[in-house]
């Protein structure tokens, strides 16, 4: 009777192994071949210089995409990513509105929204404290007192339907004194495509 029940036993416990591994078989890991979509070192003013690497997982709501086209004929590029470095949690959010063929450069500076003043390019860098999610900064590549004219803005080298590569780099502010300068700005990203109006 004591051999019945341990193999009784035996059998669940097999049977639940067996359950949680067919679990962890979903592919949570970065998209085949991507390796880091979107990396860059932020420096910021006060001094703190984070490197900053990312890779969507399979299930993420935040990942690259390129939408369009709108009602002005315009597309949309659409860099993404979030990561938990140290203390603290870092978002990067690149914007470009592009032509359909979106190879070239763009500026940074003008908020993306604005289809009159050509195609443009924004950027946000935001920084919240893990132990206090209402210490959160907010850095705009818009704000009107920067000085964008050593920034080499976004260069998209390739692009096609479902991927592009490039390089960015430039600046965004939370105040006039409180900024952080992006440098080695690269990118090399399987992209979705969506719809967008604005």
């Amino acid at each position: 009777m004591k051999n019945l029940r341990t193999f009784k036993y035996l059998k669940l416990g097999l049977l639940a192994v067996f359950i949680l591994s067919s679990c962890s078989e979903t592919d949570n890991g970065p998209d085949e071949g991507s390796g880091s979509e979107l990396t860059a070192t932020l420096q910021f003013s006060d001094g703190k210089t984070v490197d900053f690497d990312f890779s969507h997982q399979k299930d993420d709501l935040i990942k690259s995409s390129w939408n369009g086209p709108n009602g002005n004929g315009h597309y949309k590029l659409w860099l993404r990513g979030e990561k938990t470095i140290g203390d603290a949690i870092y978002t990067l959010n690149v914007y470009v509105t592009t032509a359909e063929q979106a190879v070239g450069t763009y500026p940074f500076g003008t908020a993306w929204q604005w289809h009159d003043q050509g195609f443009v390019t924004e950027i946000h860098v935001g920084r919240t404290d893990r132990d206090d999610p209402l210490d959160l900064r907010q850095y705009a590549s818009s704000l009107t007192t920067l000085d964008h004219s050593d920034s080499s803005g976004l260069k998209i080298t390739s692009h096609t339907t479902d991927h592009a590569k490039g390089t960015f780099s430039g600046k965004a502010g939370f105040t006039e004194t409180d900024f952080v300068t992006i440098v080695n700005g690269k990118f090399d990203i399987g992209i979705k495509r969506g719809t967008w109006e604005d």
